[in-house]
Order: structure tokens, then sequence, then C-alpha cells
């Protein structure tokens, strides 16, 4: 079903998918560990990124899946009636996409804090997505929009529940982080994406820094 859904109908590696968003909840934020925060050479997050990346092998049946997903985009383009709308419809769905998808990844994760893969905070798999998760504040166009991956915190706590649940239990886990002392960061929309964007600009200044020194 994977094959179907993620390979053939949506163009991305399922097996990939699988691999990389279990490392990201084991690992959140964790440099060199979470693939979520690994956009190099496209952007930098945090100033260690400049490295060498590794790509694995993916499995023979999920390239012949994506091979024909992209069979089937061709065709879909084919039948469109001039090159232009062809190229508006593929740019524009395919911009659309990829902004939903990482505007839920990146609010939640990218203007947290970041650890090193041997940090004493890796021992605590609680803590560890206390400090490196924010979820935006609920409302009704908000849990509609998100599917309920606002709740982000929750999401990482109890990665297998149903999303419609997560609601349900962040009242007993801002309990839990009260009466344990812990960090529970909950922001408004444009408030979140505020932190986001001074993260991504402190980096990129660094960047800069070290372009003009070499």
């Amino acid at each position: 079903m994977s094959y179907i859904i993620g390979n053939l109908m949506q163009g991305f590696s399922s097996g990939g998918w699988k691999e990389q968003h279990n490392m990201h909840h084991a690992a959140t934020n964790i440099i060199g560990r979470d693939s979520d925060i690994d956009l190099m050479p496209f952007w930098a997050v945090v100033p260690s990124d400049l490295k060498v990346r590794i790509h694995q092998e993916r499995a023979t049946v999920e390239r012949l899946a994506l091979l024909l997903h992209w069979c089937m985009v061709i065709m879909q383009l084919y039948y469109l009636p001039t090159f232009q709308i062809r190229l508006i419809y593929f740019f524009i769905s395919q911009l659309f996409a990829g902004f939903l998808l990482a505007h839920v990844v990146t609010y939640n994760h990218y203007s947290t804090l970041k650890f090193k893969c041997d940090d004493v905070i890796c021992k605590s798999y609680v803590c560890l997505q206390l400090y490196t998760t924010r979820n935006m504040k609920p409302g009704i166009l908000i849990d509609w929009l998100w599917g309920g991956l606002n709740y982000q915190i929750e999401h990482h706590l109890f990665p297998t529940m149903p999303r419609h649940n997560l609601k349900k239990v962040m009242p007993l886990v801002k309990e839990f982080c009260m009466e344990n002392n812990l960090p529970y960061m909950v922001n408004e929309y444009f408030e979140g994406w505020l932190m986001e964007i001074q993260q991504m600009a402190a980096v990129a200044k660094l960047a800069q820094r070290i372009c003009h020194q070499n």
C-alpha cells in the first residue's frame, strides 16, 4: 500500500520516508541524525550543515514505482492543451504541495534547540521531544489545515496515536510539563514563523561571514 500511495501516486520513496521519519522521531533536531533539518545544499539550518551527504540506495520496486509515477505525470501533462498550461500546472502543483509539507515541518522544529548526538538530553526521549518541538496554537482553521499535526509535541510523544486524539491528550501533557518543570512550547501562527525566519537569517549571516573570510 505504501508503494502505491507514496511512490506511485505522490512520487516519493515510501521506504526513504519511513526511514527518515522514524529517525526524525527518534532523534529530533539531533545534528547529523535528523534528516528533517538536513537540507543542504539548498538550506542551512545550523552552522554545521556544510558537510558531504551520503544517499543510500533504494529498493528496485521503489524505483519502478517512482518511474511509473513520472510516466503518469508526463502522460497527464501531455493531454493539456498548450505547453504554457503544462508548465503552469506542473510548477504550481509542485510548489503548493511542497509548501504544505514544509509549512508543518519547519514551524515545529526549525526554531527550537538543536543538539549533538552525544548530548546528555539524548538519554531522555521525553525531554528531547519537549525541547525540540513546538506546537502551533490550536483553532478551528489551524486544526483543519494542519490535520492535527499542529499538536506536534503530542505527536512526537505518542507517534502512533491517531491525530484526532492528539488534542485530547494535550491537557495531560501540559500538566505533566508543569509538574516536572519542563518546557511546553506553543505559539501563535505568525509568532512561530517569525522565530523560524530569525533562526534562518542568523545562519545565513554566519554563512556570509564565512564566505567573506575565505
